[in-house]
Order: C-alpha cells, then structure tokens, then sequence
C-alpha cells in the first residue's frame, strides 16, 4: 500500500465516522456548543456558543467531502465515491436553505438544535464564500467589512450583540 493509499484511508475512516456519529438528516456535520473555533468555555458554559451547526463547520465540512470525493474516485473507490457525492448534495442543497436568507446579505452564524438559524454577525461566514454565487459572496464580504472591520482590526462578533465583550 503507498502513501497516497494509507492517506485515503484516513479520509474514508474521518468520512465514514462522520456520517455515522455526527451527521444529521440535512447532511451537516454536527458538534457541540463549544466545538468551534470560538471553543473558550467558562465556569457558566461556552462563553460564545455556537448551535450545533456552525457555518463555518459546515464549509469545512464540504470541502472534506469534495476531498474524498477526489482521493476515491482516483482511488477507483467507485462505491465512496457516489455516497459521498449524493452526501454532499444534499448538505450543499440544505446549506443554501437553512443558511442563507432571502435578502442574501450575509449568513446565519450557525442552526440552533431545534434547527432555527442564529443571524449573530461573525466574521466566519466569510468561510463559506466557496459555497455562493459570485453576487451572494460579493454582499456577504460587503456585510462583513461594513459591520466588523476597525481601525484596529476585526471584531469576532458585532459589537451591536449584547454578548459582545470588548475585554478579555
């Protein structure tokens, strides 16, 4: 077995674990509150909880799949390769309902457990701009700059949000 061999082996053990353990009807990836980059969790919980269903998980979570998809079907792994793809159909249809408002100007932060979406403005969405269309990212960067850049950088969250915390 070569490298390349081993390596899809771990894509697929990652992949296959995933959608058995932590994946959802939508065909999302699911984590905890606390599961995101935004992971600082205080004595009273997570500090900036995030759903189950961060946006920006969800993009990583695409671009994992798109990747297997890659190594199986260059691997002949045929059977992967056609799972993942319906898989990924799915999540990349479900993206664009349950992320995506009507107006398209920026992208709900993440789905709460019931599966309402949570419209906290976070610099992160600008991670799911390989999954829009060329007007939707170019209004998402828009409503990104214009709400959380300053002079002295970028704000982890609007400092509208009554849980924004200028210190730390």
């Amino acid at each position: 077995m070569n490298a390349f061999q081993t390596f899809f082996l771990t894509i697929k053990r990652s992949i296959e674990g995933t959608l058995r353990y932590h994946s959802d009807s939508l065909g999302f990836l699911t984590h905890d509150d606390a599961e995101t980059w935004m992971d600082a969790v205080g004595p009273d919980g997570p500090w900036s909880p995030r759903g189950n269903r961060a946006n920006d998980i969800q993009a990583l979570w695409i671009g994992q799949l798109e990747a297997g998809i890659w190594f199986a079907t260059r691997l002949q792994d045929m059977n992967s390769a056609e799972k993942w793809q319906e898989f990924l159909s799915v999540c990349r249809s479900s993206f664009g309902r349950m992320f995506i408002p009507e107006d398209k100007k920026y992208i709900y932060d993440h789905l709460n457990e019931d599966g309402t979406p949570d419209t906290q403005m976070r610099p992160n969405q600008i991670f799911t701009s390989c999954l829009l269309d060329d007007t939707t990212r170019a209004q998402v960067v828009r409503t990104v700059v214009e709400n959380l850049t300053y002079e002295h950088g970028i704000a982890s969250l609007s400092q509208d949000d009554d849980n924004f915390h200028p210190f730390h």
